[in-house]
This record gives C-alpha cells, structure tokens and sequence, in this order.
C-alpha cells in the first residue's frame, strides 16, 4: 500500500513540475527577448503565460 501512495505522489509531482517548467521557460525567453530589446530584464508590455497559453491552445485546436 505504501509503495502506491509514494508512486501516486511521485506521479503527481512530476505533472506539477512539466506545467511549471513550461510556464518559467516562457517567462525566461519572454525576460530575455525584453532584456535584447530595451536593455531591461522585465517589459511591461509583454503578455503573461495564462493569455499566452489560451491563444496558443485555440490556433492548435483549429488546426485539428
């Protein structure tokens, strides 16, 4: 019983993980675009992630 508690919340985990990884490698490239841009790390102009993310998810969904 142990074993799959401890594999359910590795499981767990490692799906908290992929969505926050993807999450700061977009806020890294969007920093580093404005940071080649304007000499500044943060843009205030710059869309965040959960726009970013819906945008995206409708161009795929249209595409299928």
């Amino acid at each position: 019983m142990k074993i799959w508690i401890s594999i359910s919340f590795l499981y767990l985990a490692s799906l908290m993980l992929v969505s926050c990884s993807q999450q700061g490698v977009y806020e890294a490239i969007q920093n580093n675009q404005c940071l080649e841009k304007t000499g500044k790390v943060y843009c205030d102009e710059r869309q965040d992630y959960e726009t970013y993310k819906r945008e995206r998810d409708e161009v795929l969904t249209k595409k299928k």
